[in-house]
């Protein structure tokens, strides 16, 4: 996700967030919590997870799902810009490839629908 709107030349920052301060949390508190650690300098927020959402062997290929869900949010309006969700897929002759291989497509296909969608 990152690579991608770094690449399509947004401004684009990772803030040091404890990703259990927001697991559970509803939208206005995990935006207050970003603007208090990220101040002023930030105009939007993107939140959001992936997870593991399948996993088969087949011989010897190793087929991995994983569903990511991000928000795009304005920091001081605390409107909701762009929610998206995707479901990726990926194969690896063992788990760590096709985990990683399926992630990169998921923040792939996040990044350029945030980019197309919010230019």
């Amino acid at each position: 996700l990152l690579d991608v709107l770094t690449g399509l030349k947004f401004n684009v920052t990772q803030i040091p967030v404890d990703k259990w301060k927001i697991a559970g949390k509803n939208d206005n508190d995990v935006i207050s919590l970003i603007k208090s650690v990220a101040g002023i300098k930030v105009k939007r927020v993107i939140f959001g997870y992936g997870k593991i959402s399948g996993y088969e062997q087949d011989k010897g290929t190793i087929i991995v799902k994983v569903t990511g869900f991000v928000k795009v949010v304005d920091i001081d309006s605390k409107e909701i810009l762009l929610s998206a969700d995707k479901t990726k897929s990926a194969l690896g002759s063992n788990v760590s490839a096709a985990l990683s291989a399926a992630f990169h497509k998921l923040g792939e296909d996040l990044g350029k629908e945030i980019a197309d969608k919010l230019r």
